[in-house]
């Protein structure tokens, strides 16, 4: 699995995860799960994709950087665009 399907899959769990929260009207939990997505960008997702045989360390550090600019960087706008959306539409509605 290559980096950008990570961030792809993750990008599709958080919406499905933030619609399933909005229709359980469970408004703050939304923060839980984008806090939970970014330490797996942080964290999880680096370690797995760094080459343990490397002599150097830096395409370790490219990968590590990718997931924390292009995940996290693609979590808080999924979560901004999706909790700007949510309130116009809410804001038409009534």
């Amino acid at each position: 699995m290559l980096p950008i399907n990570a961030i792809t899959c993750l990008i599709i769990t958080q919406i499905t995860g933030y619609l399933i929260l909005d229709k359980m009207k469970l408004k703050y939990w939304k923060y839980v799960m984008l806090c939970g997505i970014l330490v797996i960008y942080i964290f999880v997702l680096p370690s797995c994709f760094m080459q343990i045989s490397a002599k150097c360390g830096m395409p370790n550090f490219g990968i590590t950087l990718s997931f924390w600019i292009f995940g996290c960087g693609s979590a808080l706008l999924t979560h901004l665009i999706f909790s700007v959306v949510r309130n116009t539409l809410n804001a038409k509605i009534k």
